[in-house]
């Protein structure tokens, strides 16, 4: 089966996950906003650092 990649963005962060699905998903019905499940602003000390 083909996968397509999809975007997922943070509410809180706006940061862009891309995650492979099959292409029969029902992408109508998918939500591409998620939360990250720890602490956003550590990602942010990490792009500081880069």
């Amino acid at each position: 089966m083909k996968m397509v990649e999809v975007e997922f963005r943070c509410i809180n962060c706006e940061r862009i996950v891309i995650e492979l699905y099959p292409e029969d998903t029902d992408f109508g019905k998918l939500d591409t906003d998620f939360e990250h499940d720890f602490d956003c602003s550590e990602l942010d000390e990490l792009d500081e650092d880069d």
